[in-house]
């Protein structure tokens, strides 16, 4: 490269090199001729022409020709015969001083020139060098600059290359190989696929890329699969891309050909440059990588050898190749023909029916569910004939067997593995088996014996319904919980935490001490444990279902009150005051005496501010609470007609006067809503009895039942 810019810059001194050159030789040829006809060294003699000057031939700038003949040089004389013998010596040796000195002349001019030569030759590889260095600068500033702006360089198929002169170049693409072809399936001519592999630490972008076939009488290469089947498809870093017949390998093909391949083929993958990046050709084709691999049969496949855990590629398609068992975008497995044993030394045939293993968990937390297992058809002695088929039957607890339709399996696979979709009901178990058949004919019972069992147990939803953080004390508190659900919930293994309003998170319950069961649409009341000394620090009249782990453990102001399963999931959770931690917006702070509860019994929209209010009348473990009506005084008129339906004893008994009023009411299980507004009156509606036990105790009744509404009819409840 060097001596061709070198010749490209210099030519003119090249030109006079080989003028020069052939100068001398002329010259130095046309001298010596004379003095060896002179000499006679050939037995003639030979002619001098008298009037040419000496060193006429001597010139600084030689043509490529000689000059053209003059009029003085037609008008010479013909030339003397001097024979050698009278020729005197000395001129002679005067042609040979003027033929030396010629000779020195020429040769000062050569080292000139060579000089020249030389220092030229040196001036242009530091001109090179300087280029070479300037190229290598202006590419270290390119990458400066794109890693300053943050550009990625692109890992693929668009590289450009700039030089000095900032000329355009094809874009470089990386090789990707061709890593299995399999031209036909054992019992489906169609089943075929052309597997490519990415030998490179990233990805490539195919879009553009295509293939190309060439069949063993063919007489160019014609389209296997067009570059638009490649539009915008990308091949993972050492990983595979399949193209496939149409309707075959559905479910790993990445795109799908029409076009058949068939013995003898051979297969070209260009990149959009038009530019070869693979090649494979295979039994008699015509074009491969310098040897041809083997056809393959039926049911093989031909594939890379693997070395190094990479496919081998060496450009010598016999060399890199090997009949595989075809393996579509996995690694490649070498083909080995099974072993045919003499009559007396084959294997007695398999007898043995297949075996079953159910692969399920305990506990579904789905409705609906896959049921994994996997039919086994042992070896042992015998060959494996193969899994044929199974039958799936299922049941719920305390009902009949279901049996699902015979299912064919395909391959005659020596283990199959098996999913069945299935749905059920909550809080239900079910149980599953299975008959299996082999290719032989060898059907297994129901397997196993003692049926597979699962429990379908949905995810319960506990909430917290009421939070009081200070009562009588600033440990008079409690938290309540609330199932909605319409079962009941084993509530071991929860925890019940806090988390403070710095976010500090600890355990108020830990998943350990957590014991108890929540009935369906009921309540789960907790409570700190009393103090050393034995006193209660909760006031509350309901007991509470379970206490803090912890003697000091207590909850405050600003505070977050999580629940969370036995699995760790968190149900619940609600922040009150300037807490950091809430669902959507936090509620109010409760002052002493004062909770906070849920406006609806069991809803939850997940917006603590929405869903909790605070309540003036704490009500742990119920959501009644007692009302008392004070002592009133009670005027007692002196008659009061009772309608008895012409009943004479009942009129008889009614006319007699009270003597004794009634002073204490009490009123239970009046909702617990928080009274915010002014008092209002309440009126208890009386309950009339429609039989009558006793005449005494019917016209008691009555009475006492017509006082009462009167004095409710005055009453206050504060």
């Amino acid at each position: 490269m060097i001596m061709l810019k070198f010749f490209h810059k210099h030519w003119k001194l090249w030109i006079f090199f080989v003028i020069l050159i052939f100068s001398v030789f002329y010259f130095l040829g046309h001298d010596l001729f004379k003095i060896l006809g002179q000499s006679q060294i050939f037995g003639a003699s030979l002619t001098i022409n008298s009037n040419q000057p000496i060193n006429d031939f001597i010139e600084e700038n030689p043509l490529p020709a000689p000059l053209p003949e003059t009029a003085a040089d037609v008008a010479r004389p013909d030339p003397v015969i001097l024979p050698a013998i009278i020729q005197p010596i000395y001129d002679t040796q005067d042609q040979i001083d003027d033929l030396l000195e010629k000779i020195d002349l020429l040769q000062r001019q050569l080292a000139d020139a060579l000089a020249k030569e030389n220092q030229s030759e040196i001036v242009v590889i530091q001109e090179i060098e300087e280029t070479e260095k300037i190229e290598e600068i202006e590419k270290t500033e390119i990458i400066e600059v794109m890693e300053k702006t943050n550009e990625v360089l692109p890992k693929q198929n668009n590289i450009t290359i700039t030089t000095q002169s900032k000329a355009a170049v094809k874009p470089f693409y990386p090789k990707i190989l061709i890593s299995e072809v399999q031209i036909s399936g054992a019992d489906d001519s169609k089943q075929e696929f052309v597997e490519l592999y990415n030998p490179n630490g990233n990805e490539v972008n195919l879009s553009d890329w295509y293939l190309q076939r060439k069949t063993k009488t063919g007489n160019e290469y014609s389209t296997f699969a067009p570059n638009r089947l490649f539009f915008d498809k990308k091949i993972a870093a050492n990983g595979y891309f399949l193209i496939a017949r149409e309707d075959y390998f559905t479910g790993l093909a990445n795109v799908f050909a029409d076009n058949p391949l068939t013995e003898d083929n051979s297969l070209i993958l260009k990149n959009p440059n038009g530019e070869i990046s693979d090649k494979v050709g295979w039994g008699a084709a015509q074009d491969y990588e310098l040897l041809s691999v083997l056809n393959p049969a039926p049911g093989q496949s031909i594939g890379r050898k693997i070395v190094s855990e990479q496919p081998y590629d060496t450009d010598i398609n016999e060399r890199d190749f090997e009949l595989n068992t075809p393996t579509p975008k996995a690694k490649n497995t070498t083909y080995i023909a099974p072993e045919i044993l003499p009559p007396e030394f084959l294997p007695p045939e398999d007898e043995m029916a297949p075996e079953v293993v159910f692969n399920i968990e305990d506990l579904q937390d789905s409705l609906s569910f896959l049921v994994n297992f996997t039919i086994i058809d042992p070896i042992e002695t015998v060959s494996s004939s193969g899994v044929a088929g199974y039958i799936f039957r299922w049941k719920e607890e305390n009902n009949d067997w279901q049996e699902n339709e015979y299912k064919n399996v395909d391959g005659g696979q020596a283990s199959f593995e098996g999913l069945e979709d299935f749905t059920g009901n909550d809080e239900k178990s079910y149980y599953f088996q299975i008959k299996a058949k082999d290719l032989k004919g060898n059907e297994s019972i129901w397997l196993p014996a003692v049926p597979a069992e699962t429990k379908i147990s949905i995810l319960k939803k506990i909430l917290i319904n009421e939070v009081q953080t200070a009562g009588a004390t600033t440990k008079d508190e409690f938290i309540e919980l609330y199932n909605p659900g319409s079962a009941d919930v084993d509530l071991a293994g929860f925890s019940l935490k806090k988390k403070t309003s710095g976010g500090n998170e600890s355990n108020l319950v830990s998943s350990g001490a957590f014991l108890g069961i929540i009935p369906s649409l009921g309540y789960f009341l907790i409570a700190p444990q009393p103090n050393d000394d034995g006193v209660e620090n909760y006031t509350g009249q309901v007991l509470p279902n379970l206490r803090y782990s912890g003697k000091t453990f207590s909850i405050a102001s600003n505070n977050t009150i999580l629940i969370y399963n036995k699995e760790d999931v968190l149900l619940d959770k609600v922040g009150f005051g300037t807490a950091q931690d809430y669902e959507a917006s936090p509620t109010e702070n409760p002052d002493q005496s004062q909770s906070i509860e849920r406006k609806e019994l069991g809803i939850d929209t997940d917006n603590n501010a929405d869903d909790f209010r605070i309540s003036n009348f704490a009500s742990p473990g119920a959501i009644f609470e007692e009302v008392i009506i004070p002592d009133v005084p009670v005027e007692v008129p002196e008659e009061t007609p009772i309608e008895t339906n012409s009943d004479p004893i009942s009129e008889e008994i009614a006319t007699e006067p009270l003597t004794e009023p009634i002073i204490d009411i009490l009123v239970e299980e009046l909702p617990s809503e928080p009274i915010d507004d002014p008092p209002v009156e309440t009126v208890v509606e009386p309950v009339i009895e429609t039989f009558v036990e006793s005449v005494v105790e019917s016209v008691a009744e009555s009475a006492v039942e017509s006082v009462v509404e009167d004095f409710i009819d005055q009453a206050v409840i504060p």
